[in-house]
């Protein structure tokens, strides 16, 4: 996996959900997993990591789907943590050149 990687291209963020002792997504996405170290080792300071742990795998583009159908997590903290994932991933997009703070509608 580290040597998978050390090959990518390009910088990369990655937002894991839940406990990785739990169930939640693996530790290796933590800034002290082995997938972060070894993009670190290639782009210095330019990778994102942020663990969402009180969030459920899928939960930004499964979560408060419509009553009665699989959601990966619903309510007001589960929107806030969308809007806040959300907004990262677009800082994320504008340090890296692919978006504009305008296109992003971020300040």
């Amino acid at each position: 996996v580290a040597a998978l990687a050390a090959a990518s291209k390009c910088p990369w963020a990655f937002f894991p959900a839940g406990d990785p002792n739990s169930g939640g997504d693996g530790d290796m996405y933590d800034a002290a997993g082995r997938i972060f170290r070894a993009l670190e080792d290639k782009f210095k300071g330019k990778n994102v990591t942020k663990r969402y742990a009180s969030m459920r795998h899928g939960w930004v583009t499964r979560g408060a789907i419509k009553e009665g159908l699989f959601n990966a997590g619903s309510g007001e903290d589960v929107q806030a943590a969308v809007n806040e994932c959300v907004t990262d991933i677009f800082e994320f997009f504008v340090r890296c050149g692919l978006m504009r703070r305008t296109q992003a509608g971020l300040p």
